[in-house]
């Protein structure tokens, strides 16, 4: 992302964080010790999210990496590789205008992806209906060609499991 995209963005973030600081300030009837308190946590809280906005879009880093093990959605979190024997299908999705790479699992698998936290497990029911079963989306994979990449992770998956079985 190019630096005027970010300082536009950091520009809206501020200007969102005083309009919502001096909207909360004029709705409680001028700058009372009450206003001045909520539009202080008005100002602390939309700046958080501005901040949080603006790294989420010039964060870097690996997406997901394909090792010889397997496929590690969130190279992040090691450990969590889904071995090549466990992906059952590759396919590209669509998610509102986005195509994304999903990779469906055998149930086995997604559970033990599930277990890892209690976030992880609360949100495995909403997984499983959006995506329509046992799968997970790769990370960033719509700025990609996801069809190419889904082709090759099928490729790949194919001659992973057949040199592992």
């Amino acid at each position: 992302m190019s630096r005027r995209k970010v300082g536009l963005v950091a520009l809206g973030g501020a200007c969102l964080t005083l309009a919502s600081g001096a909207m909360f300030v004029s709705k409680l009837g001028g700058p009372d010790v009450g206003g001045l308190v909520v539009a202080g946590f008005a100002f602390v809280f939309f700046g958080l999210c501005s901040a949080v906005s603006l790294l989420a879009l010039v964060r870097g880093g690996t997406a997901f990496a394909v090792t010889t093990e397997g496929v590690e959605a969130d190279p992040a979190q090691p450990g969590r590789a889904i071995p090549w024997d466990q992906v059952v299908t590759v396919e590209v999705v669509c998610q509102g205008r986005d195509r994304i790479v999903q990779l469906h699992l055998t149930d086995g698998e997604f559970e033990r992806q599930a277990d890892v936290n209690a976030v992880s497990r609360a949100l495995s029911g909403v997984s499983e209906r959006i995506t329509g079963g046992p799968a997970v989306w790769l990370p960033r994979t719509t700025a990609a060609h996801p069809e190419e990449l889904a082709q090759w992770l099928r490729e790949e998956a194919g001659h992973r499991s057949r040199a592992l079985g």
